[in-house]
């Protein structure tokens, strides 16, 4: 279950906010994955001394429903937790742990857990400690479009250089040489038995638990950038 912090704020009508956080804050042969990475986690980023970071919530660029039934919106500022019986809300910045305040996408794991997709890599919050992967954690890049989290707990994230899956021990990358149309991955779905499909800037993909299926133009797609 998760935790609040202390003393909610009640939500506003409008607000705006000034950003003042100057720190970083035909089917193909049978492929094989890159080689799985050793899991590790890049540590949260140091905020500087004297320094709070004041960021925008209204820019909204994904959301979703925990089990709770509490709505987390992402966007340009951050995170925001809802809850929308009584509109009160609580934001998480790179101040509590956040990679960064710039969020692309955001799904919710079976156990609870919510993945953030960043600027900069990925963000997991279990309701009490922020986790962070990034490239030098085995991430495929920095920049995620999009995250979904398979029934049986298997993170799938979007990047502009592939797609990356984690499967709580490590890191497992597809790019061209496996099959994908486009290394430029935008947006990613699982259905509810597994089958992970993945829409990119040369087609979609779907993967069926060994490899990929590539969709194109030439096999009767409307457009390939998806």
């Amino acid at each position: 279950m998760f935790r609040d912090k202390p003393k909610p704020k009640l939500l506003p009508n409008l607000f705006v906010l000034l950003t003042l956080y100057l720190t970083a804050c035909s089917s193909p042969a049978t492929p094989s994955p890159t080689a799985e990475i050793a899991v590790s986690h890049t540590p949260s980023p140091s905020v500087h001394p004297g320094w709070t970071s004041y960021t925008t919530g209204n820019y909204v660029n994904d959301m979703a429903f925990d089990q709770e039934g509490l709505l987390w919106a992402v966007g340009n500022g951050g995170v925001v937790r809802w809850t929308p019986t009584d509109g009160t809300y609580i934001k998480y910045t790179v101040d509590d742990g956040l990679l960064s305040n710039r969020v692309q996408a955001v799904a919710v794991a079976p156990d609870g857990a919510l993945w953030f997709g960043t600027g900069f890599g990925v963000s997991c919050f279990d309701g009490d400690e922020w986790l962070n992967y990034t490239e030098e954690d085995g991430l495929a890049d920095g920049f995620v479009d999009d995250i979904a989290v398979a029934p049986e707990g298997d993170v799938w994230v979007a990047t502009w250089r592939g797609v990356s899956r984690f499967d709580g021990v490590s890191w497992i990358n597809y790019d061209h040489d496996q099959g994908l149309p486009s290394r430029l991955v935008q947006t990613i779905g699982v259905t509810e038995g597994g089958t992970v499909w993945v829409g990119t800037a040369g087609g979609i993909a779907r993967f069926d638990g060994s490899m990929w299926h590539p969709y194109t133009t030439a096999t009767g797609l409307e457009d390939d950038d998806i």
